[in-house]
């Protein structure tokens, strides 16, 4: 299996014009050009000039040198003498390949390459193939041995200086795309950049000569001069560190301007974010506008598909504040009355049954009876429990939570049908955004339609409490749902019980926290809890109250 080829993509270089350079660096560019020309030319009219030397040449570009040494890469690293840590093998060692030191090597000094080849005129175009002829030539000559000690050193000098220069370019990457500007700092940059290059360059002809020149040549070479190599990449390492120091200079020159720029840029984005937000709320406004009257339209195509009139109206503003005082015209004085300040009022919500119905987590369905005080004589037609449900209306209102009452009429009977319809139309008000869906909307009004086709009784009942468990399952289960009826006693006689399990087929079938409270004068209607249907009865809590006596009336 062969080893994943490592990342080496060519960098795009500096735009064109940006990095003119001066006549002497054309000149000096164009002798090392020329010497890299003589190096071909005398590689191959070598009798032993070999395939992977011309394959090493043809490396004209990054992409083809990291191709052509990540095939190598594998047979090069077992050719290797492990017990040798002096020389190439060392520095090839710390990459666990010879191929994988190779492209490493070359990854830093990419950005160079690029910043000559920048310039234009064709230089650099001949670098890579000629570093990458190196690296091959020393890998050839791995497979011969020599005892000079002289030669020796010469090629532990080199393998050091190379080492060393590689160390030098750790990070210089960074430098290559950031300082642009035509000052003098970046003209001085340039050159220096350009002086490494030609150092290197010069460097990596001589030690290819070296390695190629044959084991006697390189014998007699190293006794002439076993510190050439080190002195010569000496001064490719002092290039490198003088384009470090400059590029360090630049940091420091450009970091007041590069804040200027990020505070500008904040500035404006603040004023654009800010300008957003005032054209989001705008927006949103009309978004809002746009869905009430939706849903305006929706609930009206509803209350008329529903034939709900003017018996069946929403619910006035102040009908429960009117109601309020009404109640207050006609209750005596003399007996006890539901007011919150009442001493009996508040035993009332103390008891355990009313705590459960309020705190519990389930759904839960709260009948709470009245008896008038026997001695009452004159009829009464409003029940002095009464306030405890105008009270809780009002405080679920005040705390915005969803609630559907029904205040029925203390003199005349109201139909069932109209008691369950205004409730379920309180009801999906507050769900008229998933009324947007058609297919829900089209089934409330498929179900109310199925409702009234019905002709018996019992099958009525059923239809109109599959609409209510409809409209109930529309809240979810981290929603509670109160339902608030007074005066039950006062619907039509044949549709009290079927109130009373509607509302408990509301409380089965609800998926949110379902809390009815329903009030009964139990002078006009009583019941037990036999009579509800025992599939949702367990759901009842059933407490009758008696009016006491404050004083005994004075006739």
């Amino acid at each position: 299996m062969s080893s994943p080829k490592p990342s080496l993509e060519c960098s795009e270089g500096l735009p064109e014009g940006r990095t003119t350079l001066t006549e002497a660096q054309k000149a000096e560019l164009a002798v090392v050009k020329g010497k890299e020309i003589q190096l071909r030319k005398w590689f191959r009219a070598r009798k032993d000039y070999s395939e992977e030397e011309e394959g090493a040449l043809a490396c004209q570009n990054f992409n083809k040198f990291a191709d052509y040494w990540t095939n190598i890469s594998v047979q090069a690293k077992n050719d290797f003498n492990r017990d040798r840590q002096w020389g190439w093998r060392k520095w090839a060692r710390k990459y666990q390949s010879f191929g994988a030191g190779v492209l490493g090597f070359m990854r830093d000094w990419e950005p160079l390459i690029n910043i000559v080849q920048g310039g234009g005129g064709g230089y650099g175009d001949m670098a890579i193939g000629t570093i990458s002829l190196l690296f091959m030539a020393s890998l050839m000559a791995m497979s011969l041995t020599y005892v000079a000690s002289s030669k020796e050193k010469s090629e532990g000098y080199l393998s050091e200086a190379i080492d060393g220069i590689k160390d030098r370019m750790l990070g210089f990457s960074m430098y290559e795309d950031i300082y642009r500007d035509i000052d003098a700092l970046e003209i001085d940059l340039r050159s220096k950049i350009v002086g490494a290059y030609i150092s290197f360059v010069n460097l990596a002809i001589e030690a290819t000569k070296y390695y190629k020149g044959g084991g006697k040549w390189r014998w007699i070479r190293s006794i002439r001069g076993p510190m050439m190599f080190k002195e010569m990449a000496t001064e490719v390492e002092e290039q490198i560190i003088a384009i470090r120091l400059r590029c360090e200079d630049l940091l420091s020159k450009s970091v007041s301007e590069i804040k200027k720029g990020l505070l500008a840029d904040v500035q404006s984005l603040d004023l654009k974010l800010g300008n957003l937000r005032d054209d989001n709320k705008e927006l949103a406004a009309q978004i809002n506008v746009l869905q009430q009257n939706t849903d305006s339209t929706i609930l009206g195509s509803i209350h008329r598909a529903w034939g709900l009139g003017e018996t069946i109206a929403p619910t006035r503003p102040d009908e429960v504040s009117t109601y309020r005082r009404i109640l207050c015209e006609n209750f005596e004085e003399n007996y006890e009355q539901f007011w919150a300040s009442h001493q009996r009022r508040n035993e009332f919500e103390k008891t355990r049954r009313y705590q459960d119905w309020k705190q519990s987590g389930s759904s839960k369905l709260f009948v709470l009876g009245g008896c008038t005080h026997i001695s009452t004589l004159v009829q009464q037609y409003y029940c002095w429990l009464s306030p405890l449900l105008l009270d809780l209306i009002e405080q679920k209102q005040r705390d915005h939570e969803i609630c559907a009452y029904y205040l029925l009429p203390v003199k005349r009977h109201t139909p069932l049908h109209d008691i369950i319809m205004s409730i379920l139309f309180q009801l999906i008000k507050h769900r008229s955004f998933l009324l947007r869906d058609q297919d829900k909307m089209n089934h409330l009004i498929d179900l109310y339609q199925q409702y009234m086709l019905q002709t018996r009784l019992a099958h009525r009942q059923e239809a109109l409490q599959e609409l209510a468990v409809y409209v109930v399952k529309l809240f979810t289960s981290q929603e509670t749902v109160y339902v608030l009826v007074d005066r039950l006693d006062m619907c039509e006689k044949e549709g009290r019980l079927a109130l009373l399990d509607t509302l408990g087929c509301m409380i089965e079938g609800a998926l949110c926290k379902l809390r009815v409270f329903v009030i009964i004068d139990w002078a006009y209607w009583s019941f037990e809890l036999e009579d509800i249907d025992k599939t949702h009865s367990k759901h009842f809590i059933l407490c009758v109250e008696k009016q006491g006596v404050i004083a005994e009336p004075d006739y």
